[in-house]
């Protein structure tokens, strides 16, 4: 009740419904379906800009994007809508990107998992702070340290996390995996408690 298919764009293809579709569904219901906004915290109150609701209109810009067939004949492939624009609640032709999954996972805070420390900071059963982060390169855990406050070790985090977050711009950059407008977005990520 909320998108607009129209007739212009076929939505099946071999009988299945193609990925372009199932992306702007998907992309509706999680805007729209109260039991994925009440689920998630990073999909409340998140909307669809207007000419998003014309399926035509957001097929447009879908395969107007440099990334596209790395899209389409990938498995593992999202639609962000946080990287160009911190905390973004709209989903549009100028907040949105096609990334692979490991990347959208980058950005995501767990904030509601983590308590009152900061994000990448913990406290041991001794009372010390110490920071971590996952490396998303080698897929491993990396400490980063022991401190004596917690803001020093979210420093710690920032820093590594900054700096990884630029490494994997470069690498996916390289590889036509993001746009340049997503490649920016990545480089110029600040992380924020």
């Amino acid at each position: 009740g909320v998108g607009i298919v129209g007739n212009k764009i076929p939505i099946t293809e071999n009988h299945h419904k193609t990925k372009e579709y199932q992306t702007w569904v998907g992309m509706i219901r999680r805007c729209y379906n109260p039991h994925k906004t009440s689920k998630a915290e990073s999909y409340k109150d998140c909307f669809i800009a207007e000419d998003w609701l014309y399926y035509p209109n957001f097929y447009k810009w879908l395969i107007s994007q440099s990334n596209y067939k790395k899209w389409k004949n990938g498995t593992t492939w999202e639609l962000d809508k946080d990287i160009l624009y911190k905390g973004n609640r709209i989903y549009s032709k100028n907040t949105c990107c096609l990334v692979p999954s490991y990347i959208n996972q980058i950005f995501k805070s767990s904030k509601e998992n983590r308590g009152l420390l900061p994000i990448g900071v913990s406290i041991d059963k001794n009372g010390n702070y110490f920071a971590q982060c996952i490396n998303s390169i080698t897929n491993t855990n990396k400490y980063l340290g022991n401190f004596d406050t917690p803001e020093s070790a979210f420093e710690a985090y920032k820093q590594f996390k900054e700096k990884l977050i630029k490494e994997i711009a470069e690498i996916e950059y390289q590889k036509e995996n993001i746009s340049e407008t997503c490649y920016q977005g990545m480089i110029n990520y600040k992380i924020e408690d």
